[in-house]
């Protein structure tokens, strides 16, 4: 590269060299034309069609090794890349694409000149992506097929519940958690939709207490606690009132994981509140219902990840085939092109 480096160097101070050379001649012949008359009949005539002569082959001279050095540089610039080249297909042949790629980005980086080398880099990288995304795409394929497999088991004993006329998407909940069993009473329903989102729904009957945070406590006097700042919602019949809060739980599943760390202890429930706080059922059954709601959960937190990724694949995988496409038509149209110059 230094030597490269200093080569170019001269090859500029020449060219300058060859430029100044080119006006000074143009401003003397101009003023001896400016001073001298011309014609055909007068020795100057012939003095200045020879002058104008040998300043052509002058040029020539000094711009002939210009060009021959240009061309020479060119060619080296392509053998110098083309190691790295060979390289890089060997890696790709072994399945070692990411050191394919650091010796395809080195031609970009060393010999941004080469263009046939870089024209030969782009179209292995091309096939590169294309290899990665087909193997990216079966093995999201095999994960969503495992997942899948998955789901008859964890909603076994779950309730779906799906109104197709106004609903785009099902919930799962335990059985004993249907609201036409729960009327009138306070109690709290884990449930998941089909996209993993896990909610625990709490339905308060009595005094309204405006709750915004629902505390799991064992006897050890650990807790976890989930929090809501989205305002309960509340409705009245003959027989009372009753306020409906919904608590996230997210994806670490705390409820779920503290649960089964204390499944052979008593737990208790309260729903706190601004104007008070009361307790909430707890049964075996409700535990339950919170880790095998939970399980499901994030077994379609993970299908939904997996999907979402299946269908940026696979349109990388498109993209990718259609540029593949286009750069062969674009080198036969070149090739025919040459031909047709023969």
């Amino acid at each position: 590269m230094k030597i490269c480096a200093k080569l170019l160097k001269k090859v500029r101070i020449y060219l300058i060299l060859v430029v100044a050379f080119h006006f000074f001649c143009t401003y003397c012949y101009k003023m001896w034309n400016n001073s001298t008359t011309f014609t055909p009949q007068t020795n100057n005539w012939t003095k200045y069609t020879s002058r104008m002569k040998y300043r052509k082959i002058i040029s020539f001279l000094l711009a002939a090794p210009l060009v021959v050095f240009c061309v020479s540089c060119a060619e080296n610039v392509e053998q110098l890349a083309k190691p790295y080249l060979e390289r890089a297909e060997l890696s790709y042949s072994n399945g070692q694409y990411s050191l394919a790629k650091l010796q395809l980005d080195s031609i970009k980086t060393l010999y941004p000149t080469a263009f046939d080398a870089r024209t030969k880099a782009q179209t292995l990288l091309l096939h590169i992506d294309l290899t990665e995304s087909q193997r990216n795409l079966y093995y999201i394929d095999s994960l969503l097929v495992l997942s899948r497999e998955k789901l008859p088991a964890l909603t076994e004993n779950l309730y779906f519940d799906k109104h197709a006329d106004y609903q785009d998407v099902g919930t799962y909940y335990a059985s004993q958690h249907r609201i036409e069993r729960n009327v009138g009473r306070t109690y709290m329903r884990p449930q998941t939709d089909e996209k993993g989102v896990h909610t625990i729904i709490v339905y308060h009957r009595g005094k309204a207490i405006e709750p915004h945070t629902l505390r799991f406590a064992a006897p050890d006097a650990t807790f976890v606690e989930l929090v809501t700042k989205t305002p309960p919602h509340t409705w009245s019949d003959a027989s009372g009132s009753t306020e409906r809060v919904d608590f996230a739980v997210g994806s670490e599943e705390s409820v779920a994981a503290f649960l089964a760390m204390h499944a052979d202890k008593t737990i208790k429930v309260e729903l706190v509140g601004a104007k008070g706080k009361t307790a909430i059922p707890c049964a075996k059954a409700d535990k339950q219902a919170i880790i095998d709601v939970s399980n499901l959960s994030a077994t379609l937190r993970a299908i939904t990840d997996l999907e979402k990724k299946w269908s940026e694949a696979n349109r990388r995988l498109e993209f990718v085939q259609h540029r593949l496409q286009a750069d062969s038509i674009k080198r036969e149209t070149a090739a025919q092109e040459a031909e047709m110059g023969k």
